[in-house]
């Protein structure tokens, strides 16, 4: 239980950090490409001392990268990438299971509150 509600809070924490920052850096987009997600965890330094290891981001990847991407990522690593997986679990962890989704149209990236702060859309 204890590690759940740690996973659950750092799941949240990394969505809105790196959402902040690649909204001021990039703009407002649907999506991102892994170099902006990549060079978003590095800047905010939630990735280890090696760089950014590809295993320990599928949220960040899951949230912010096309479902082609993310598939691709984790594929060119020679990892096993479940999307559905991690679109299920952040859905979870910021709704707690109330999202009313159904798994097959469930895109979480589309679901984050962006301030008005920030301009309009450029998808």
């Amino acid at each position: 239980m204890f590690t759940r509600i740690l996973n659950d809070r750092q799941i949240r924490n990394v969505i809105t950090e790196i959402s902040e920052y690649l909204m001021k850096k990039h703009g407002i987009s649907k999506y991102y490409p892994q170099d902006q997600v990549d060079d978003a965890i590095k800047s905010l330094k939630l990735g280890n001392f090696d760089g950014v290891r590809i295993q320990d981001n599928s949220f960040a990847y899951g949230v912010f990268c096309t479902e082609e991407e993310y598939r691709q990522i984790y594929q060119q690593a020679g990892l096993d990438g479940d999307y559905e997986g991690v679109q299920l679990k952040i859905a979870d962890t910021l709704y707690k299971g109330q999202s009313g989704r159904d798994r097959e149209d469930f895109n979480c990236s589309a679901d984050i509150k962006v301030p008005l702060s920030y301009g309009s859309s450029s998808e």
